[in-house]
């Protein structure tokens, strides 16, 4: 069995937040700065109902994606 270190959560307990940086590659800047940057950064996040909406009928709440590449 894989075992996962726990889920971050905010103090109210509404927000789930993990995310993952891929393998880093040498990059010359434009002014000739080499720096280590990632390939990929990937981050997961859930929003839970927050409670002033917490009286809305289910088929209220929208659920919504947010893609970003970096």
């Amino acid at each position: 069995m894989i075992s996962f270190p726990p889920l971050p959560v905010s103090p109210d307990g509404l927000l789930l937040q993990s995310s993952t940086v891929a393998d880093s590659i040498s990059f010359k800047f434009s002014d000739g700065f080499t720096e280590s940057v990632p390939c990929s950064y990937i981050e997961f996040a859930e929003r839970l109902v927050l409670p002033q909406y917490k009286n809305l009928r289910k088929e209220e709440v929208k659920d919504s994606l947010v893609l970003s590449l970096k």
